[in-house]
């Protein structure tokens, strides 16, 4: 090849010139074109991922919910009929496997004995996509009969139509509302021919239930329906039916209520009311209901007996008021005897006699004051006798003080004299003898009561009684009567000398 040749080839190629840089303004909107790109790629791919990760959690919870569940679930293929699923919970229940539900038909099963036993009952549930039956015959593999709740819905999962069926066992709650209709029926026919009148009402006294026993207490036919009657109107005081309701409202139930009422026929009556209130499950009040009791007779013959006895225990006080006055007057006249008795001893005498009818004519006085003729309060009675023994001996301010610790013991006047005459010698005796010489000291008095038997426990700090004096033996009569006494009430009675002196007495109480 010439030179010129050469030289003419080279002029055919077009020299390439290099590329005219791109401008900085093109090159940073080309970047975030491609940075807008890859993160909608980015976002896109996360939350696919976080749609397959919910997918998969969702699957999981039910799954879990499916196999825990406490209702038997059946899924079946809503096209063909065939069971794709059955819970745990189901076999158990029916005593089949799962591979026996498995590929089946839910009529070639032959589990349940009506409504959904045939194609044509399913196909209907295929049509209406949703069933209820709430009482369904279900039989299990062992053949017991069991009643289901049965429930079926048609729904899309993943582009198939299956159909959902939850099975829930009411043999039990089933037996329960059978033996509470058998309750129900037993009550009904009771309360028909009870003797008392039964009635249920609302809280303004509306009738809702009665029976024929009721109706014969308000005078009212026996046959005659006495629903939506109003019960106030047969009130012969509102005020007192007023005060029933706000009792029975507060307490919730209120027995042997008494209420006057008036019946049909104009007679006033008496009945006895026994209630109580019926509420819902928020607390409400939704009814009342009970039952009353004519006892008009009864009522009578209770004034009656009332009132005689009011007469018998005027009689009795009026008893024991003569009784006190009586021996008041030979107080008296022990009192006028003695001032003619110049002889120490004698005139001793005679003030002991004196207090010893005093203590009984005081058992009187208190039995004619109190409210209960027929028993004393000993604390009482034994404190104010105390109080007359230091005056009458002049006590008052001589260094010698009485403590008594009687709590709530009532006794009867055969057993208060005896005590009262017992107590009123040891303290005489202990006022007399136990602080000779202007001596100060101290008596307590303590008296208990366990079932029938009384303890006292009497004792003074003074100088104490002889260790050779044979007090069982006595020849004063203060001692000999105190043990006379305690004998009277079968007792005992023991005597401590290591201080002062102190008598243990535990004595039967008189029924």
């Amino acid at each position: 090849m010439t030179t010129s040749t050469a030289r003419d080839k080279r002029s055919l190629i077009k020299t390439k010139e290099p590329p005219e840089p791109e401008p900085a303004e093109t090159r940073t909107r080309r970047e975030k074109v491609h940075s807008r790109k890859d993160a909608r790629i980015l976002q896109d791919i996360t939350e696919r991922k976080q749609v397959e990760e919910a997918l998969h959690a969702s699957e999981t919870r039910y799954r879990r919910l499916f196999e825990a569940a406490q209702d038997g679930i059946l899924i079946l293929d809503a096209d063909t009929g065939k069971i794709v699923d059955v819970n745990p919970f189901l076999t158990n229940l029916l005593g089949f496997s799962r591979e026996q539900f498995l590929g089946k038909k839910l009529w070639e099963i032959g589990l349940f004995k009506d409504i959904v036993a045939n194609k044509d009952n399913f196909e209907e549930l295929q049509r209406q996509e949703y069933i209820r039956y709430e009482d369904l015959p279900l039989e299990t593999a062992d053949g017991w009969r069991i009643d289901v709740e049965f429930v079926s819905n048609v729904y899309v999962v993943n582009h198939m139509r299956v159909i959902q069926c939850n099975i829930r066992n009411i043999t039990e709650r089933k037996q329960v509302e059978e033996a509470l209709k058998e309750s129900e029926k037993k009550f009904r026919e009771t309360v028909k021919y009870l003797d008392e009148g039964y009635y249920s009402c609302t809280v303004e006294g509306l009738v809702l239930e009665h029976n024929a026993a009721f109706n014969r207490i308000l005078g009212v036919g026996i046959e005659k329906d006495l629903k939506g009657t109003s019960l106030p109107n047969f009130w012969k005081d509102p005020a007192d039916r007023k005060k029933y309701v706000d009792e029975l409202i507060s307490k919730g139930s209120i027995q042997n209520f008494q209420i006057n009422l008036t019946t049909i026929q104009g007679e006033n009556i008496f009945v006895l009311a026994n209630s109580h209130i019926v509420k819902d499950k928020n607390g409400g009040v939704v009814r009342i209901e009970g039952t009353v009791t004519d006892y008009t007779e009864r009522k009578k013959m209770s004034d009656q007996i009332e009132a005689s006895l009011h007469g018998k225990e005027t009689l009795l006080r009026e008893v024991h008021h003569r009784v006190k006055n009586n021996l008041q007057i030979i107080i008296s006249l022990l009192n006028l005897q003695s001032r003619f008795i110049t002889d120490e001893t004698t005139l001793s005498a005679f003030k002991e006699s004196q207090n010893r009818v005093r203590a009984m004519a005081l058992v009187h006085e208190k039995l004619y004051q109190s409210k209960d003729i027929s028993n004393i309060d000993l604390d009482n009675y034994i404190r104010f006798l105390g109080d007359n023994l230091f005056q009458f001996l002049d006590m008052k301010g001589k260094g010698v003080t009485l403590t008594m610790d009687i709590r709530d013991i009532s006794v009867t006047i055969d057993t208060a004299i005896p005590l009262g005459l017992m107590i009123n010698e040891l303290i005489s005796n202990s006022l007399k003898y136990a602080f000779p010489g202007g001596r100060k000291g101290e008596i307590s008095l303590a008296i208990h009561r366990q079932d029938h038997m009384i303890t006292i426990l009497f004792k003074d700090n003074g100088v104490g009684i002889p260790q050779d004096f044979d007090w069982r033996n006595a020849k004063s009569l203060g001692l000999r009567l105190v043990i006379s006494l305690v004998e009277q009430l079968s007792g005992t009675i023991e005597l401590d000398r290591m201080a002062g002196t102190a008598f243990t007495v535990v004595v039967h109480e008189k029924e």
